[in-house]
């Protein structure tokens, strides 16, 4: 329940703050991925850029990871199903089908921290043809 809501908000989210429309279809993703780039160019990527262009907090990244995340795996979830779990080991949330994990709240993350080689759309295709 609480996954599904981030995914709400974040239909709101992407329409409000960047003219998006989120269907939760395959291709919706790679409005998402539009909307991660945007976010990205604000993240300082060093102490110095940090100090002299504070960009968002720790827990702004932490809440658009869930958002965007959540929305990626609402997605899956309508297409393939699955269900939202916490893995054990790691304790980070992701869906679970068929005894395979997938983990778009992390992904997010490593989209926004690391850059455009993280695609996020291009994942999304990836775990849809693997399921």
């Amino acid at each position: 329940v609480r996954m599904r809501r981030y995914a709400e908000d974040a239909v709101r989210y992407a329409h409000d703050s960047h003219n998006f429309r989120l269907d939760y279809s395959d291709r919706s993703i790679a409005s998402v991925d539009s909307i991660a780039d945007r976010i990205q160019q604000y993240i300082p990527r060093n102490p110095i850029s940090k100090w002299l262009r504070p960009g968002p907090t720790d827990e702004e990244i932490d809440h658009l990871c869930h958002l965007l995340g959540g929305y990626i795996g609402e997605t899956y979830l309508r297409l393939k199903g699955g269900e939202w779990a916490i893995h054990e080991q790691t304790q980070a949330p992701g869906i679970v089908r068929n005894g395979g994990w997938v983990f778009p709240i992390e992904k997010v993350r490593k989209r926004l921290r690391g850059g455009q080689e993280e695609h996020l759309y291009r994942y999304f295709r990836v775990v849809l043809d693997e399921a």
